[in-house]
């Protein structure tokens, strides 16, 4: 029944990540960048936990609109990271390219072969700022807009409840 509530909040945080957008983003443009965090149960195994680093680092090969994908371990020395281990970024070259990587039936498979060990995942997407700290332009009527407008701040998804062992 645990590993049942574990995987059930697995795939409920992959439903969230593409439910969480912003009220522009259809219209926005650009590069969008892919933050994803992982905390591994104490439980899983290294190979496992190896594994699983290998097999995301992977979808690139699968998934075409994945223009980059790079991770690593925490290696902070300021103890901030609330227990994540592991950073993975992945590029894409729109919002549709990445919509389309959430849809993607390998990142699901994905998603779901690792519910046994991850403890918890925290995912966060962004248009990058350009050296003027200026949001993504946003398409206007077939043209785009030298900067984006103020975007009122979308409140936060309600946190996926993590079964505690």
């Amino acid at each position: 029944m645990r590993m049942l509530k574990t995987a059930l909040s697995v795939l409920l945080l992959a439903l969230l990540g593409s439910a969480c957008a912003t009220p522009l983003e259809p219209f926005r443009t650009g590069v969008v960048r892919d933050v994803v965090l992982f905390q591994f149960k104490p439980t899983a195994p290294p190979e496992q936990v190896k594994a699983i680093e290998k097999r995301f680092l992977s979808l690139q090969d699968e998934i075409p609109e994945i223009q980059s994908i790079e991770g690593g371990h925490n290696i902070s020395p300021e103890h901030l990271n609330e227990g994540y281990t592991h950073v993975f970024v992945l590029t894409f070259r729109n919002p549709t390219t990445r919509n389309a990587y959430i849809k993607h039936p390998a990142r699901a498979e994905f998603v779901r072969s690792m519910a046994n060990d991850l403890e918890r995942c925290l995912v966060m997407d962004y248009f990058p700022f350009d050296r003027e700290h200026q949001a993504a332009p946003v398409a206007t009527a077939g043209k785009v807009a030298p900067t984006a407008p103020s975007v009122a701040p979308v409140a936060p998804a309600a946190p996926v409840p993590v079964v505690q062992q």
